[in-house]
C-alpha cells in the first residue's frame, strides 16, 4: 500500500458522534457496565429535540451519543451494516478491567463473543443497548503510560511483514518496545 505525504496532520480523534434511540439506557450500560464518567449532557445544538451526551473513555478520549430528548416520542430506524457504517467501536482496557467486564457482562445478562485471540491483544464483542458493536479489547503486553500506540503497532506491522507473519504478534511488540523504548518500555532509546 503506498501513502503520499500531507502537509495536513490530525492530533487525534476529537470524539465519534453515535445515534442512540435512550440516552438514559446509553448512559446506564457505559457508565455502570464500563465505568466512563459522564463530563457533558446538554441539548444538541443543531436539533434541540435531541440530547448530546459525552463520556470521558479514558486517557482524555471522549465518545459522544447524540439521541431523541424524549425517546418514546422518537421512533429511530435501527442502523444497518453496510459502506460508510460502523462496523464496530473498540475500547482498550487494561488486563483486570478486561477481566472484570467479563464477569460483569454475565452477571447482567448481555450476551457477548469471546474473549478471542488477535495475536498481540484479546477482545470480546458486545453489543450496546442501541446495538453498536463494541470490541472490547486488551494488549497481551500492556504499553506503558506515554507510549505511542499508533508508532508502536505501525512499527510491529513492519516486522510482521518482514517475517512474512500474518498478522502482528504479542512478541511483535515486545520487540518494538525494546527497541524504541529500551527495557524500561518507556524511554525513547537514541537512535543515533
Amino acid at each position: 500500500m503506498t501513502v503520499q505525504e500531507c502537509a495536513i496532520k490530525t492530533r487525534r480523534i476529537s470524539h465519534p458522534a453515535l445515534i442512540c434511540q435512550d440516552i438514559e439506557a446509553t448512559l446506564e450500560f457505559y457508565t455502570s457496565v464500563l465505568g466512563m464518567e459522564p463530563i457533558a449532557w446538554q441539548p444538541n445544538p443543531d436539533d434541540p429535540s435531541f440530547t448530546s451526551l459525552y463520556l470521558h473513555a479514558g486517557e482524555g478520549t471522549i465518545l459522544a451519543f447524540v439521541g431523541p430528548a424524549e425517546p418514546a416520542r422518537t421512533v429511530l430506524a435501527r442502523g444497518r451494516l453496510g459502506i460508510g457504517s460502523l462496523q464496530h467501536l473498540a475500547l482498550q482496557l487494561d488486563r483486570e478491567s478486561f477481566q472484570q467486564v467479563e464477569r460483569e457482562l454475565q452477571a447482567r445478562g448481555f450476551p457477548y463473543t469471546g474473549p478471542v485471540d488477535r495475536g498481540f491483544a484479546q477482545v470480546l464483542y458486545v453489543r450496546d443497548p442501541n446495538g453498536i458493536t463494541l470490541e472490547l479489547t486488551h494488549w497481551l503486553t500492556p504499553l506503558p503510560t506515554g507510549v505511542d500506540q499508533a508508532l508502536v503497532l505501525k512499527t510491529a506491522h513492519r516486522l510482521r511483514e518482514d517475517e512474512g507473519a500474518s498478522g502482528i504478534e504479542d512478541r511483535h511488540i515486545q520487540q518494538v518496545l525494546a527497541t524504541l523504548y529500551g527495557s524500561n518500555g518507556t524511554s525513547p532509546v537514541s537512535q543515533g
